[in-house]
């Protein structure tokens, strides 16, 4: 039987999940600013946010190793579901306005991808 990471063996995988994880925590953080502090989240946690969380864990870890397409993606889907699932879990917000997001938020997010990727190759 395969392991579920087992996409991740020729990859650095201490270097794939920190980049991931720093990248959920940081936006975790700013979302919790955003929307209890600020009470304004609309046009930066759906616009700005997405983004941004599509290039940053390509760009961390493109930092000490070679960046493909493949695992760009991977690292912007993986980062995609673990803020997803934080804000299912915590409560920020709830399933059916997260649904509706989700289009615009994974459109924007693989700009993102596309940008932390090619930022790096060219």
């Amino acid at each position: 039987m395969k392991q579920p990471t087992a996409f991740l063996e020729k990859y650095d995988k201490k270097w794939f999940w920190f980049s991931i994880g720093i990248t959920v925590a940081i936006f975790w953080v700013i979302t919790i600013v955003c929307i209890y502090v600020l009470k304004d989240y609309v046009g930066f946690l759906f616009f700005v946010l997405p983004f941004f969380m599509g290039a940053f864990p390509s760009i961390i870890y493109g930092i000490k190793n070679d960046l493909g397409v493949k695992v760009s993606f991977q690292l912007g889907a993986f980062t995609m579901i673990l803020y997803l699932l934080g804000l299912l879990i915590f409560k920020v917000m709830s399933v059916v306005y997260l649904l509706f997001a989700l289009p615009l938020a994974l459109g924007l997010a693989l700009i993102g991808i596309a940008k932390g990727l090619f930022g790096f190759l060219y």
